[in-house]
Parts: C-alpha cells; structure tokens; sequence
C-alpha cells in the first residue's frame, strides 16, 4: 500500500526550509485536508469539492498517508 500512497504524496521544505508532506504536483499540504477531515468532520468527497483541483485519489491518499 506505501507504494501506492507515495504516488500521491512528495515531501518538500515550506518556507521556513522544514521538510512538508504535499500533495504530489500541487501547492496542497496534506495537513489542510487532515484539518478538513479531523477538524471540521468533512468526508472525503467533501474535501475534494472544496479542493477543486484533486481527486478522490489524491485526498484518500493524502489521508492514508497522513495515518500510517
């Protein structure tokens, strides 16, 4: 499953040079949709309304990445 999930997802450094976990070829950090998804109690077809740009691929990923 890591394969498959790493597809989704590259680490890259913000701003501050601190290594990040985004969403692969996009500006989307995968802990805006852990917050969508932990905060703020949206499923995952939810978030990728309001992330217009990514796929349900992408979001699950990005959310099995994040809770591995």
């Amino acid at each position: 499953m890591e394969a498959k999930t790493k597809q989704y997802v590259e680490i890259r450094q913000n701003r501050d040079a601190q290594d990040r976990p985004y969403l692969t070829g996009t500006r989307t950090r995968v802990q805006d949709l852990v917050i969508d998804h932990e905060r703020f109690g949206q499923s995952v077809e939810e978030i990728a309304t309001g992330f217009d740009h990514l796929s349900l691929a992408q979001v699950h990923g990005a959310l099995t990445y994040f809770f591995e």
